[in-house]
């Protein structure tokens, strides 16, 4: 639910801006009304990033002031960037296509869209793919099982 616009709060549910080693995301759930995992170098390199189980969704929730892409990469990367069983909701009205950077317009390396699913053939640092909608079983982090009480299953 979170809420921003180009002139303020940007309202990113992951942006790590550059200059770390790694980073994982797995068993993530978020929605924004402006952008969602902006995960280009900005201000240093990265590594490399691997994000499974992850889905995003945008919403409508005023103030809608630009924004709209909820994966964004870019394509001047050569970190090796790997995608797997991610899904992207667009805000309502605005096309899949859209909603990914680089899109479908994008003159360097624009995504491919087929049948609900994009991929960036032109970008030889992405593999795998995003997928319109949401998971079939659901939000991979359903409302209500984190916040102040969460602990930790831990892991190998």
């Amino acid at each position: 639910g979170l809420r921003g616009m180009s002139t303020g709060n940007h309202a990113d549910v992951f942006q790590p801006w550059g200059g770390l080693r790694e980073f994982r995301i797995d068993r993530l759930t978020g929605s924004s009304n402006f952008q969602g995992l902006h995960i280009f170098e900005n201000t240093g390199p990265i590594g490399s990033g691997v994000i499974r189980n992850t889905n995003i969704s945008g919403h409508n929730d005023a103030p809608v002031d630009k924004g709209g892409y909820y994966i964004w990469t870019d394509c001047n990367d050569d970190y090796p960037l790997a995608l797997d069983g991610v899904y992207v909701a667009p805000r309502p009205g605005r096309p899949f296509g859209q909603s990914v950077w680089p899109s479908v317009t994008h003159k360097q390396c624009a995504a491919n869209v087929s049948n609900g699913v994009a991929t960036w053939p032109k970008d030889s640092s992405i593999t795998g793919s995003v997928r319109e909608g949401r998971p079939s079983s659901g939000d991979f982090v359903p409302a209500g099982s984190v916040g102040r009480s969460y602990t930790s299953p831990g892991y190998r």
